[in-house]
């Protein structure tokens, strides 16, 4: 959910103006063995109708390309954290209202678990994990964004990390 005013300590849209969107991801998540790593991805989304400050939004569709870099660390238990690096995770529109707008995201963050054998990692996020949108006149369109996410990862190399 996109809260542009943010949101109250007990999770719900600060005004009550929530902004639900339904997103799908496929990509590419790069790890490198010194714990840092990229993502590049497409994605598309549905933003369904909500009653906005000056009146109600229609729903719409876009499709968009995705980049960011990440810090990651795993336990011993193959818990995986993953931990975006500022100013690197953009989303740029290449479909639908605003084709050709890029989005800013900060704060991002995934964990998740390993399999033994090193070749799937399942992550996820949480209704608690809040980042910024920051839209393209660089002002926060979204000054917290909850986002529950289910992320699988399959290992498409012969060697290990």
């Amino acid at each position: 959910m996109l809260a542009p005013f943010g949101f109250n300590p007990n999770l719900t849209p600060i005004n009550g103006v929530g902004i639900i969107q339904l997103i799908n991801r496929w990509g590419v998540f790069t790890f490198e063995k010194d714990g840092t790593g990229s993502v590049t991805s497409n994605g598309s989304q549905i933003t369904l109708s909500y009653m906005g400050p000056s009146g109600p939004v229609l729903p719409s569709a876009a499709s968009n390309t995705i980049s960011w870099d990440f810090t990651y660390t795993v336990d011993d238990d193959g818990m995986i954290t993953i931990t975006q690096v500022p100013e690197t995770y953009f989303i740029t529109n290449i479909s639908g209202p605003m084709n050709g707008a890029t989005y800013q995201v900060e704060g991002a963050s995934l964990i998740g678990t390993i399999t033994p054998d090193g070749k799937n990692i399942t992550l996820n996020g949480s209704a608690s994990n809040l980042f910024t949108v920051i839209g393209p006149n660089l002002l926060p369109i979204g000054s917290n964004q909850s986002c529950s996410t289910s992320v699988v990862l399959i290992w498409q190399h012969n060697e290990k990390p």
